[in-house]
């Protein structure tokens, strides 16, 4: 009992002392930049400018018991660094643990300068190299060109051609809204589709005039920094009101500095030039709007000369494709958004088609 004793004594005083020189270590390569932990965290913290220190993110760690001779490695997490995604956090924790398992012969070398630099310098060339053959995966998955977005919606959005440079993809969506809510609604709509929704960016601005009241205008940069101001700038300058822009920016693992602005506020110009053509071109020749499937819903419920039980209703499903129910299956399903309604059947018959822009039961035919 006395031999194991003093065999733990000194495996902590040796862990100890271990410790200690690679905090010393530490303490002198990074001096000011590595905080201590204080009466409000437990965690040592230390800045790290990524690549061309044109991002940072912020490394927070501490050290088990009995580090660096612990089983376990330093319990780490990341703060400041909103663009990091839970994928990226997937990948970022698989190799840390890998530096983890490589540097067992001989711990006393200490893991967190190991980690900090490889952050430092890797990081950016990791993620490309581990996502990117998930995100050519997902485009493949599609039929379509990989340029093309189809999506089953009451608002009328449209999307402009991606424009590429290093590996990283820039593209713009745009919709009319009349309000916030319309905002948020598209928005969810948009992050619905696969394609747009593994985006390592999906930043977006709006201007929404009310009559009698100042223009309402927002932006969001989700995580690249400045990026939604050149959204914004374009709608500004080109008096754009009533729109929402989005532009889903596929970061290819090369760092692109200025110019990723560059793309984001042309890529926003194109789309916007394509929305305002289009405007002239309804006003010169119009076209009566499709009604929505929520109104062509609520005439065969609340129609006394309609039979509920002639009509199915065909919608999307995220996982199923295209999917059709009864009516009465539909009316108590409280999990089907309208935005997914493709098309309504009288007696087999379609008689009103999102896609086709058919409107049999209002005399309509867009």
């Amino acid at each position: 009992v006395s031999t194991q004793s003093t065999g733990g004594r000194k495996m902590a005083e040796n862990s100890n002392e271990d410790l200690q020189a690679e905090l010393s270590a530490l303490e002198a390569i990074y001096d000011e930049e590595l905080k201590k932990p204080n009466s409000t965290s437990s965690f040592y913290k230390i800045k790290i400018d990524l690549a061309e220190a044109i991002i940072a993110l912020t490394f927070c760690f501490k050290f088990p018991e009995n580090y660096p001779h612990s089983p376990s490695p330093p319990i780490y997490e990341f703060a400041d660094c909103s663009w990091l995604t839970t994928d990226h956090l997937v990948v970022i924790d698989k190799k840390l643990n890998e530096l983890w398992a490589e540097n067992s012969i001989n711990r006393s070398q200490g893991i967190i300068y190991i980690w900090i630099e490889w952050i430092r310098h890797n990081l950016f060339e990791y993620l490309a190299m581990e996502l990117l053959p998930k995100l050519n995966e997902s485009q493949q998955d599609t039929k379509e060109p990989e340029d093309a977005i189809s999506i089953q919606s009451d608002f009328d959005i449209i999307h402009g051609l991606p424009v590429n440079d290093r590996k990283s993809k820039f593209q713009a969506h745009l919709a009319e809204v009349k309000s916030i809510d319309e905002v948020e609604q598209v928005l969810q709509i948009l992050l619905s589709n696969k394609r747009i929704r593994i985006a390592t960016h999906n930043l977006y601005a709006y201007r929404i005039k009310i009559p009698g009241k100042p223009i309402i205008e927002s932006r969001e940069d989700d995580g690249e920094v400045g990026g939604a101001d050149k959204i914004l700038y374009v709608l500004q300058t080109q008096s754009v009101e009533n729109v929402l822009v989005v532009v889903s920016r596929y970061f290819g693992g090369i760092l692109l500095g200025p110019d990723r602005f560059k793309h984001i506020q042309n890529v926003t110009m194109d789309i916007v030039a394509q929305h305002m053509a289009s405007k002239k071109q309804d006003e010169s020749a119009p076209r009566s709007r499709l009604t929505p499937s929520d109104e062509i819903f609520s005439r065969i419920k609340w129609d006394p000369s309609m039979n509920q039980e002639e009509f199915d209703i065909g919608y999307k499903d995220r996982f199923e494709g295209i999917m059709e129910i009864s009516f009465t299956e539909f009316q108590n399903s409280a999990e089907i958004p309208f935005h997914r309604v493709c098309y309504f059947k009288r007696n087999g018959e379609v008689v009103w088609d999102r896609e086709k822009r058919i409107d049999l039961l209002t005399n309509k035919h867009n």
